[in-house]
């Protein structure tokens, strides 16, 4: 950095600018931090209901699925399957999560929310194409079916007979 001071001299009837270099510093940048590692423990001490919500909910749906996996970041836990993220989950009050997914077509946006709407479950649906809504891990227990048959929805392949 840098700074220069700069002076107006009046010598006689003469104006005169004079630059005098007042800070001249180099300052090394300092390494950052290493991102912390997170993992299950971290969640287990961050928001243990909302990792057991998803623990459940990864248990439940490796019924249907062989390619599924938890992964751990500092925003979210997500049930990944095949590499890609299915469910994500987020920490509210206590006992309560928050889940999101993302569905783009429509005729499975509009069959989701029908069965939504069919159990007075309020939920969200976003100009990003999420669904979102906020359960506990008895709602997990209370809904396996329904829970299944929305999964089930973003799996499958619509024709136009359909």
């Amino acid at each position: 950095m840098i700074a220069i001071q700069a002076d107006l001299l009046e010598v006689g009837s003469e104006k005169i600018l004079n630059f005098t270099k007042i800070l001249d510093v180099y300052v090394e940048q300092e390494e950052e931090e290493e991102s912390k590692q997170v993992t299950e423990t971290t969640w287990s001490e961050k928001a243990k209901w909302t990792l057991e919500t998803a623990k459940k909910h990864l248990e439940m749906l490796s019924e249907l699925e062989k390619n599924i996996e938890p992964k751990f970041t500092q925003s979210y836990v997500s049930i990944v399957i095949n590499g890609r993220n299915y469910y994500m989950y987020d920490k509210r009050t206590k006992p309560n999560s928050v889940v999101w997914f993302n569905v783009k077509e429509e005729e499975k946006v509009d069959a989701i929310k029908k069965l939504l709407d069919e159990k007075n479950i309020v939920y969200g649906y976003n100009k990003y194409k999420d669904f979102s809504f906020t359960f506990d891990k008895n709602f997990l227990t209370k809904n396996q079916d329904l829970l299944k048959k929305i999964h089930e929805i973003k799996e499958k392949e619509f024709t136009s007979d359909e």
